[in-house]
């Protein structure tokens, strides 16, 4: 086996000042002396300037979209307000459709104008030729638009 050789360390001794070495050390730096501090208000203003700025800009964004807001929020509760109401309208309309259509209500109409049911010697039956047999369900157009616009409009 070959052996490897580790470099020995080798341990200071701590150094000691000399007696004279404060002494020297003076003597080459220059003397301490105050410093005036200029005036900082002088500093200052500028960003006090500016930040008053943007604060002040801040605060105008703030209230304008404050009012945005509140004006959007009465504008949904007119809206809603109008919706309910009209909603209330047509759900009179409807019902009013229904009384108007009732089968009561058709013939007691009818006998105030002075109408009456036919006696059974009144009626006649016409056979037309080309047609259907006599069949009398069929669809007229104006019952094919509710299949367009549903039961509600």
């Amino acid at each position: 086996m070959s052996a490897v050789r580790v470099p020995e360390r080798t341990v200071r001794a701590p150094r000691t000042a000399a007696p004279n070495d404060g002494a020297r050390r003076r003597r080459g730096r220059p003397r301490l002396r105050p410093v005036s501090i200029p005036n900082r208000g002088e500093r200052r203003w500028p960003l006090v300037v500016l930040s008053a700025v943007v604060i002040g800009v801040l605060l105008m964004a703030i209230v304008a979209t404050q009012a945005l807001v509140n004006q959007t929020s009465f504008k949904m509760r007119d809206l809603q307000s109008g919706t309910k109401a009209l909603r209330q309208n047509y759900a009179q309309l409807r019902l009013l459709v229904a009384d108007l259509s009732a089968p009561e209500r058709i013939v007691e109409e009818a006998r105030a104008l002075g109408l009456r049911l036919p006696d059974g010697m009144d009626v006649h039956l016409l056979k037309v030729p080309g047609g259907s047999g006599g069949s009398t369900t069929e669809d007229p157009t104006s019952f094919r638009l509710k299949e367009l616009i549903g039961e509600h409009p």
